[in-house]
């Protein structure tokens, strides 16, 4: 209790079958951290409008301890139908379900119940890890948008916190700002 039976055995089983596992909607259960330090998840579901906080705060924790696991949601909730996980396709990769798929295991995504967004840390792509060596290092971040609807902000989250945060009064339906800071290791 909450997690018996193991959802571990599940998740041996998707990988025998040569499929993913994506742990959805288990932000406060035990078994996740233990799966994900044993290797057995590929991603994690987040954007659970009522599990947010406990999902998002796992994630960050798994992160923090070196687990990187890539960001992924679903539409299974009807109250979230509109949730999309987008990945970012290497550049000259044909597309194709397998190339996605890897796309998704390397962490090169997003989640999104709108905009489209393109994010960019001192020139690499989502998805990448930016090496900082020595005592601070310089940090530059580059995001893009579009949208149907009108964004009144967006916000640039580090660690779980939001370091930086653009507002809009006109609501714009496409945009792009840089953010640069210092990081202190």
């Amino acid at each position: 209790d909450p997690d018996y039976p193991p959802l571990c055995f599940c998740c041996d089983e998707t990988r025998d079958q040569g499929g993913i596992v994506i742990w959805c909607h288990n932000g406060r259960g035990m078994e996740a951290p233990v799966a994900a330090v044993l290797g057995k998840l590929d991603a994690f579901n987040m954007f659970d409008p009522f599990w947010m906080d406990p999902e998002y705060d796992l994630w960050y924790k798994l992160l923090n301890c070196g687990i990187r696991l890539p960001a992924s949601t679903g539409t299974d909730w009807f109250v979230c139908t509109n949730n999309r996980v987008y990945v970012q396709m290497d550049g000259g990769t044909e597309f194709s379900y397998a190339s996605w798929i890897e796309g998704m295991k390397a962490g090169r995504t997003y989640i999104t119940n709108g905009p489209a967004v393109d994010l960019k840390v001192n020139d690499l792509p989502i998805g990448s890890t930016v090496e900082i060596g020595g005592d601070s290092a310089e940090v530059e971040a580059e995001v893009a948008f579009r949208s149907y609807y009108p964004i009144d902000a967006a916000e640039i989250v580090v660690n779980g916190s939001v370091v930086h945060r653009e507002e809009w009064l006109s609501g714009p339906r496409e945009g792009a700002f840089k953010y640069g800071t210092r990081f202190d290791a």
